[in-house]
């Protein structure tokens, strides 16, 4: 969603506040999620493997609409780049 911010069109763009709003709500999320998993017994070790599985299949998912984040100026790879540093 920080690319899709930071694309092409203004700021204050529509799109780009839907994009800033679902980020925001996006990590409630993850944080709800990895509290309930680690309530539920999820052991942290394996953490760094499904954030990898979870990559992948957004990786993939994002690369078919692939045109598309390109004409909003963001490049896939540049997503995945800046997760990897």
């Amino acid at each position: 969603m920080l690319y899709l911010e930071k694309g092409r069109l203004d700021p204050n763009h529509p799109f780009v506040l839907l994009c800033r709003s679902i980020k925001q709500d996006e990590a409630r999320h993850v944080t709800a999620a990895r509290q309930h998993a680690l309530a539920l017994g999820y052991d942290r070790s394996e953490w760094k493997a499904l954030n990898t599985l979870i990559s992948e299949k957004l990786y993939k998912l994002l690369n078919s609409e692939r045109e598309a984040f390109e004409e909003l100026g963001i490049t896939i790879e540049h997503i995945f780049d800046s997760r990897e540093s």
